[in-house]
């Protein structure tokens, strides 16, 4: 395929924030300092991370953005290590297919040719199983930082109960991989962090990479923004063997290409088991690898992570130019993981041409913004609360109108909305009844088998953790960016001890295209607003290239939140102090 220009200039404008013709000037000249521009934007809006662009081998932009430790102003660098969590695996899979080449391991070797007293359910599990996802093994196995012995480890991995037989599903595990670990130490007899500096980080000049608790001198690792462990970061964690070969890698975005450039080059594996390695399953995972499609339809090759504030994105598109796109960040939640936000924003301005717009420019607020806090109330009984904190404000709404205007919610029919919103219950509900006769009506027959039976089990395992399913709540029914032919609707699953996100994925006629674990916060039901004007706030969604605007109105009286909405009478809510 021809190499394509990284981004029309067509839509340059938007990216840069003017209206010069670009098209005299070279194309260093003007695409990577328009997406640098962008990318710089983003920091008022809560991006902090460093980015890498590159085709080929050729680096195109590295840079940081924001900061690596906000408490002491120290910046983030093209150099800055983070916490890269689940893109770990790519290392661990690589460790993995280095001994299968030597013949110290096989592939289709099960567990009992590694360990006894293998219990007879795990007889069938092999490690082909465990690097595509499919051993039927949990999620996690213990606590998040719980200290334990690998053999501990393994034991308390040997007395999980299986979500499906091993080979028959799908399940992403950790777990599974942190096995992994466990078997490269056995089988090579060298602890896992020297067997992998030994033979993938030292021979591939991955001289800035290492684990969670072993610092590197003379290298700065960014601290933990926001999310839980606040200020924390991984020089402070220690590399427990619930990390240990599904996460806890700490890098940068330079070793991280570096160790991209030459896996696509076959220095690292054999041509053989590096197709098998990029090799999509049913699920499009492969060996540590997510395999997928670009937005053009081309090759997609990489991993995504998430650690607490840490987030990572890293992927190559042979097809689309032989792009590379690396994000690692420092700031994170459950609910809003920027490296994979900045990340597909990037990647569809650099592989689709589509550029999202950039956000609104935030200025001082000439007023104490604790004097817009309070709760505003239209007369049919809906509400928002807005909550300052520091120098934004937190809006909260959560009726259906209130949560229409500050999201921006596609503008659907409403009959549309409440038809996928009665298919997502009727669905949800039947997965944990193990009843599908929606599903069989919306979905093509090999995805509603495929749901059927790695979906059910996964609900059992909820309910084991969280007791019964009291309730499943439609939260919104959008497009996302520069998707026209899809529609996504959200839900949160409310179980007696805990509530857990869920999104379905469709086609505008109503056929089933996905579904996918997401947080039960969902960013729409609390949103940010930063000051751009003397009494106007604005919220920039960065996944959809949205900004909403809200204004007050203060007098000598309560406050009015007035809302606009294109196309529709504005929202005036009088407030309350």
């Amino acid at each position: 395929m021809a190499i394509r220009r990284l981004i029309l200039p067509a839509v340059l404008a938007t990216l840069m924030g003017c209206t010069d013709d670009p098209r005299g000037l070279s194309w260093l000249e003007v695409e990577v300092p328009a997406i640098d521009r962008y990318l710089s934007t983003l920091v008022d809006w809560g991006f902090s991370g460093t980015v890498l662009l590159a085709r080929g081998d050729t680096i195109l932009l590295q840079k940081g953005y924001g900061f690596a430790i906000p408490e002491t102003g120290v910046p983030a660098t093209a150099d800055t290590r983070y916490d890269a969590g689940s893109i770990a695996k790519q290392f661990t899979a690589g460790a993995v297919l280095s001994l299968v080449e030597e013949g110290a391991l096989d592939l289709d070797a099960s567990l009992t040719e590694v360990y006894s007293d293998v219990p007879q359910e795990m007889r069938g599990i092999t490690i082909r199983h465990l690097l595509s996802h499919t051993s039927g093994l949990p999620r996690e196995v213990g606590r998040d930082f719980q200290v334990m012995t690998r053999e501990e480890f393994v034991g308390l991995t040997l007395e999980a109960t299986l979500q499906f037989q091993p080979g028959s599903g799908y399940s992403y595990s950790n777990a599974g991989y942190a096995l992994l670990g466990s078997i490269l130490e056995e089988r090579s007899g060298r602890p896992f962090q020297e067997l992998l500096n030994e033979r993938l980080f030292a021979p591939f000049g991955l001289t800035s990479t290492g684990f969670l608790g072993n610092p590197l001198p003379s290298r700065t690792t960014a601290r933990a923004i926001g999310g839980t462990l606040d200020g924390q970061g991984p020089d402070d964690w220690i590399h427990t063997w619930n990390h240990r070969g599904s996460g806890g890698l700490v890098t940068t975005v330079g070793d991280l290409f570096r160790w991209t450039r030459r896996l696509a080059a076959g220095d690292i594996l054999s041509p053989y088991l590096q197709q098998l390695m990029e090799t999509p399953g049913e699920s499009g995972y492969g060996f540590g690898i997510s395999v997928g499609e670009s937005p053009t339809g081309g090759l997609r090759l990489g991993h995504a992570g998430l650690w607490y504030a840490f987030s990572s994105f890293l992927f190559r598109y042979p097809d689309d130019g032989d792009v590379t796109l690396i994000v690692l960040s420092n700031r994170a939640s459950s609910s809003f993981q920027w490296a994979m936000v900045v990340g597909r924003a990037l990647e569809e301005a650099v592989i689709a041409g589509r550029p999202r717009p950039a956000p609104p420019a935030v200025v001082s607020s000439e007023v104490e913004i604790s004097e817009f806090a309070g709760t505003y109330a239209l007369a049919g009984g809906e509400s928002i609360e807005v909550i300052a904190e520091g120098p934004v404000l937190r809006i909260r709404g959560d009726g259906l109108i209130t949560r229409d205007a500050l999201t921006r919610a596609m503008e659907l029919e409403r009959t549309e909305q409440n038809r996928l919103a009665e298919r997502t219950n009727a669905i949800l509900w039947g997965f944990s009844r193990s009843e599908f006769t929606t599903l069989d009506s919306v979905a093509p027959a090999a995805r509603a088998e495929r749901y059927r039976t790695v979906v059910p089990p996964i609900f059992r395992a909820r309910e084991d953790s969280l007791g019964r399913l009291l309730d499943v709540r439609h939260a919104g029914t959008f497009a996302p960016w520069g998707q026209d032919d899809m529609r996504q609707t959200h839900a949160v699953l409310r179980f007696e001890r805990g509530s857990e996100g869920i999104r379905l994925d469709w086609s505008p006629d109503g056929i089933l295209l996905g579904i996918e674990n997401e947080s039960p916060d969902l960013p729409e039901f609390l949103t940010v607003f930063r000051p751009v004007g003397p009494w106007d706030f604005a919220a920039y969604h960065v996944e959809t290239g949205i900004d909403v605007r809200v204004e007050f109105r203060v007098g000598a009286g309560d406050p009015v939140l007035v809302i606009p909405r294109p196309g529709s009478p504005a929202l005036e809510l009088p407030g309350r102090r």
